[in-house]
């Protein structure tokens, strides 16, 4: 398992990438919080994202909540509680956000989720997924 090189405020924007790992447990929030808002990078990479609007992935929509949906899914599959409240899914139109009480589980899903958004092939995957649990409404 990669190890988080976090700067002084606690946020790692490079072990992960494009997905941002920000260590908040010594603050009030008491949190571990993956996020991804990088859609320039997922254009990019995938040729998908330029902007809200034209997210799209064939026919499923990549904005915050469908990537939160991906993540779900990959979580779900590798044996993660997603049903519970740890993590915590809290996203935003633009923005995929998940909260966790554990670092070393936020470090794992960390790694995962970088993984799975650099491969689409992966990420078609975890669409289906999405759709056969329901994770995507």
């Amino acid at each position: 398992m990669k190890s988080p090189k976090f700067n002084d405020e606690g946020v790692d924007e490079l072990s992960f990438a494009p997905f941002v790992l920000v260590n908040a447990l010594d603050t009030e929030y008491q949190d571990v919080r993956l996020s991804f808002s990088d859609w320039k990078w997922l254009h990019e990479k995938h040729g998908q994202g330029q902007s809200m609007g034209d997210q799209y992935l064939g026919d499923y929509y990549l904005n915050g909540y469908g990537v939160e949906a991906l993540v779900k899914s990959l979580l779900f599959k590798n044996g993660f509680d997603v049903e519970g409240d740890d993590p915590e899914f809290d996203s935003e139109g633009d923005t995929c956000y998940i909260h966790f009480k554990n670092l070393e589980k936020a470090v794992s899903a960390a790694e995962l989720a970088s993984a799975m958004i650099s491969d689409i092939h992966e990420m078609e995957r975890m669409i289906q997924v999405a759709r056969d649990e329901g994770f995507d409404d």
